[in-house]
């Protein structure tokens, strides 16, 4: 039994043609045969979410020098003093590392995040001194504090030319605060997947229908796969109507489809009925990567390759 439209032949097949593939095999038939990304560049704000085309690394040395990690006075571990004179210029977060010297015998108050003065080598925070008369402090610990002490060193986050991202990472918020702490503006990216829906069926009617006409349902399905898309961060493209169940409506929409998607997603029309006809279009245009699986819901699921026009080609589901 044939059925014959516009010269496309639907045939309807007692048994399919298809053999029966385990669910691994036909993943590993969609991943070959997937479309190969674009790249494309973003600003750093707007790569949440997307997942990096390149390695990113360091221009410079984070942090970029010296910094105090308490609030403090940055001494020299060398003196052996108690008293300490406080010279004239404070170092605060924001002032350059050039701005101030600590010479034998003196301190030069210091805040969390700001570079320590030239001459020191150690920070003794606010709680561990007294100030006294005459613009001098006195420590109240039993020794100097030892080289480094509540130092920061120069890169110790990141050394100039370290790898800070990977390609293939997520952006996610950290990424993105990693990615603007060494200058990185605008961001090598995958472009989002471009996935078209496209929801077939005579007994589909839209899914804000309030009153369903007898003998049909909701395009739910429609919807599911919307959001399904956006959850993995690709671009949802949905067909703007529900296709019949007949070869030209079918055949239009996916080549309609073809121009604006990467991926394609039907609903319906890939079983064993004599209007299940996504599997013979598919046969017409496209390479079958599969046309059943062994899961069930689900057997007659159907992937193929389609090629376009101008060359490209778009995997269908």
């Amino acid at each position: 039994m044939a059925d014959v439209h516009q010269g496309v032949t639907v045939p309807v097949p007692a048994k399919s043609k298809y053999p029966m593939l385990e669910v691994a095999e036909c993943l590993a038939r969609i991943r070959d045969n997937l479309p190969k990304p674009r790249v494309e560049s973003r600003p750093l704000r707007k790569a949440r979410g997307l997942v990096l085309a390149r390695n990113v690394s360091a221009s410079e040395d984070m942090p970029p020098f010296p910094a105090s990690i308490m609030d403090g006075y940055a001494v020299r571990s060398a003196d052996k003093l108690a008293e300490r004179t406080i010279v004239s210029v404070a170092m605060r977060a924001g002032v350059s590392p050039d701005a101030g010297n600590v010479g034998p015998g003196e301190a030069a108050y210091v805040t969390t995040g700001a570079p320590i003065p030239k001459g020191a080598d150690a920070v003794v925070k606010v709680e561990d001194v007294v100030t006294t008369h005459g613009g001098k402090i006195r420590l109240l610990l039993e020794n100097s504090p030892a080289k480094g002490v509540h130092i920061r060193p120069k890169g110790c986050d990141v050394t100039a030319g370290d790898v800070v991202l990977r390609e293939g990472m997520v952006l996610g918020s950290a990424e993105i605060g990693l990615l603007a702490s060494v200058g990185c503006t605008h961001i090598p990216v995958f472009s989002p997947a471009r996935v078209g829906v496209v929801s077939t069926g005579d007994e589909l009617v839209p899914a804000c229908t309030e009153t369903l006409p007898p003998g049909k349902i909701r395009d739910s399905n429609g919807a599911l796969l919307e959001a399904a898309v956006a959850d993995v961060g690709a671009e949802a493209i949905i067909f703007p109507s529900i296709v019949k169940d007949d070869v030209e409506s079918v055949a239009a929409s996916l080549r309609d489809m073809s121009a604006s998607c990467d991926i394609l997603i039907t609903t319906g029309g890939v079983s064993m009925g004599d209007r299940d006809l996504v599997k013979p279009c598919l046969e017409d245009i496209g390479t079958m990567l599969f046309g059943r699986m062994c899961m069930k819901p689900g057997k007659p699921t159907t992937a193929a390759i389609v090629s376009r026009p101008d060359g490209t080609s778009y995997y269908c589901d």
